[in-house]
């Protein structure tokens, strides 16, 4: 997602800005941060005023670097391999474009297998997030740990998605992963990979019928102004880890280190993972008052789906490994 790449692009530093720290030494390199994205990231690490809120932020000062948003530095493949290489040093990728370093990624884009929001989360915070961890540090990525971009569902301008069939023929964007080409295709859509700053125009000029992201981020992007149905599958959920640079995050003196992983897990996880989920429902309400019409999916048809998609197990359970989905099924219960 173009909007959610944090980063400075070294020597190229958009501002900078003196930030207050009881642990920051008195004189320090300027550090990757982002402006405040809000109702979208919480307080991030904010240079608009304060980092990680006032409970990190008073004391001596250092330098903050900037955010860019809307793919100015390419879409999330690009930005995870700018990171790879040091180019950058922070991004917020989707986990879907990370399958092109490990098909065991693939397990998060897998449709419908995770039963709820707790589910997920508990995973990613232990056993799965544990093992994607050592894989991502092997790429040369530390990863401060993982956000949550909302429970995906599906827009379109033609009709309402109320089972499988009514998905027939209809070309959808979707994430550069294999498991959403396998999921869309197997559902009878014609899925058409595409960067996420190109969905926009995509829609409006006829390139895709429709697209799938959550509530806050079809509102936040405006697809209302380009779509007429928006049907709540909920067939994933969103998820995003916070990679940075390994070499440059061991670079830091361990107080910053310390700033920095605080700061994720108190505001880029807990209070934004809460922030999405509580404000899921408000997001939909929003759609339907811009003029989209929304429709929910019965428990009836939900079992279609589940039906349709078995498919996809079946191709991709080899590649991602029976391992992971034995994990999966402790934090189902």
């Amino acid at each position: 997602m173009g909007f959610a790449s944090i980063f400075r692009s070294r020597g190229k530093s958009s501002y900078s800005e003196s930030v207050n720290s009881p642990l920051a030494p008195k004189s320090l390199p300027t550090l990757p941060a982002a402006a405040i994205v809000k109702k979208l990231f919480g307080r991030l690490f904010g240079c608009g005023g304060s980092l990680f809120d006032g409970s990190v932020v008073k004391g001596s000062s250092f330098l903050c670097g900037s955010f860019a948003g809307n793919g100015v530095y390419g879409g999330d493949k690009a930005s995870i391999e700018g990171v790879e290489m040091g180019a950058i040093e922070m991004s917020l990728p989707a986990t879907s474009v990370l399958t092109s370093y490990d098909e065991k990624f693939g397990l998060l884009d897998m449709p419908f297998l995770f039963k709820s929001e707790k589910a997920i989360f508990d995973s990613l915070d232990g056993e799965i997030g544990a093992l994607y961890d050592k894989i991502l540090d092997g790429y040369g990525f530390h990863n401060l740990g993982y956000n949550y971009n909302g429970p995906r569902c599906i827009s379109n301008n033609t009709r309402p998605i109320n089972e499988p069939a009514d998905l027939k023929g209809l070309k959808i964007r979707v994430m550069e992963s294999p498991v959403f080409i396998d999921m869309f295709n197997a559902l009878g859509a014609n899925p058409t990979p595409m960067s996420f700053g190109e969905i926009f125009t995509g829609l409006q000029q006829g390139t895709v019928t429709g697209q799938e992201n959550a509530p806050s981020l079809v509102f936040a992007s405006r697809f209302y102004e380009v779509q007429k149905f928006y049907s709540i599958t909920n067939h994933t959920f969103s998820i995003m880890p916070i990679l940075m640079n390994k070499e440059f995050f061991e670079g830091l003196p361990a107080e910053l280190q310390a700033i920095l992983q605080k700061g994720a897990d108190e505001w880029l996880i807990k209070y934004q993972r809460e922030l999405e989920a509580s404000e899921t429902a408000d997001y939909i309400k929003r759609l339907e008052e811009k003029g989209m019409t929304v429709n929910f999916i019965t428990p009836e048809n939900h079992a279609k789906f589940v039906e349709a998609v078995k498919p996809v197990y079946d191709k991709n359970l080899p590649k991602i490994g029976q391992d992971l989905f034995d994990i999966v099924a402790k934090y189902n219960k």
